[in-house]
């Protein structure tokens, strides 16, 4: 039972209990935790999308809207991911082969939408390569001393 801090005319009160997490007592008395939450991998999106195909494929009465469901977001979004998949299949091996944890951050799922846009799978080829080359650039900066990489980093405006 609860009791005012004010004086006066205000009656006691019924607290309830604050609903503490199965483990949060044992956790702050410094006890070892017998049932750790498994390691979240990341996935590129290719990846992702590669899965859903299959279960799609596999599971003849999985709608996207049932896959939607079970994995907590929208249809929009997972037929955004799906189609990704219209990637030239050049592209789509090399980022299915994406094994290197932090990889999956070097080709952004927003770049290969832009890629997508492009009618021509030449065109969306080199736009990749490019993409590819970027990232090596930008990887072999970040190797070199500051001063080097200054000499070889893009030109920008000085005044």
């Amino acid at each position: 039972m609860g009791m005012p801090l004010m004086c006066g005319r205000a009656r006691p009160f019924i607290v309830s209990p604050i609903a503490y997490p199965p483990d949060y007592l044992a956790s702050i008395a410094g006890e070892p935790d017998l049932h750790p939450a498994p390691k979240k991998t990341q996935r590129h999106v290719i990846q992702i999308a590669l899965e859903w195909k299959q279960m799609l494929a596999t599971d003849k009465g999985l709608t996207r809207a049932q896959l939607a469901r079970q994995q907590g977001l929208t249809r929009a979004r997972v037929t955004q991911i799906r189609n990704l998949l219209r990637l030239p299949p050049a592209i789509l091996k090399t980022l299915h082969t994406i094994t290197e944890r932090g990889d999956e951050r070097r080709y952004p799922e927003r770049a290969l939408r832009q890629i997508l846009l492009l009618k021509s799978p030449a065109e969306q080829l080199r736009l990749f390569r490019n993409l590819q080359e970027t990232e090596y650039v930008r990887r072999n900066l970040a190797q070199q001393s500051p001063l080097q990489a200054q000499n070889l980093a893009p030109d920008s405006c000085h005044l």
